[in-house]
């Protein structure tokens, strides 16, 4: 009786232990949001003349925007941007895009 005890709680531990380190759990962006991060945006002026900027954000805060040179687009006068507006406008969200 004791041995039947003793094994079934070595499989439970051991059961245990393997599950523990082959399911890991999925960090997304949304969890974990550092204070510093940085990423790249087109941004367009009233002529739908488009070029990348580098954003740089801290605690929600625009800390630098450096164009990125060589990289531009001249839409159509009649383009409109497909992004929402906030997407647009609000260069360090409360969150971080989404790469």
């Amino acid at each position: 009786m004791k041995k039947t005890i003793i094994i079934s709680l070595t499989t439970i531990i051991l059961i245990l232990s393997i599950a523990f380190f082959l399911i890991k759990p999925q960090i997304t962006g949304y969890s974990i949001r550092p204070p510093e991060y940085s990423y790249t945006r087109a941004m367009c002026d009233e002529s739908n003349y488009c070029q990348d900027y580098e954003i740089n954000c801290y605690n929600g805060r625009l800390v630098r925007l450096k164009l990125i040179t060589g990289a531009s687009v001249q839409h159509p006068s009649d383009w409109k941007d497909p992004r929402e507006k906030i997407d647009i406008e609000d260069l360090c969200k409360t969150r971080p895009p989404i790469l």
